[in-house]
């Protein structure tokens, strides 16, 4: 099975890069990224707000 990554998400004028791999079978069948219960990405992000 092939499997194919989302589209990027852009803004006109990013200010941050967030570059990640292939995302895993939950995410493509949620169509989510980071979609995992166990991923901390978000919480993450949460952290340092950016």
């Amino acid at each position: 099975m092939m499997k194919q990554s989302f589209l990027p998400i852009l803004s006109n004028e990013p200010r941050i890069l967030i570059l990640g791999s292939l995302p895993g079978d939950l995410s493509i069948k949620k169509n989510q990224y980071y979609a995992h219960p166990q991923n901390r990405f978000w919480k993450i992000l949460e952290i340092i707000k950016y």
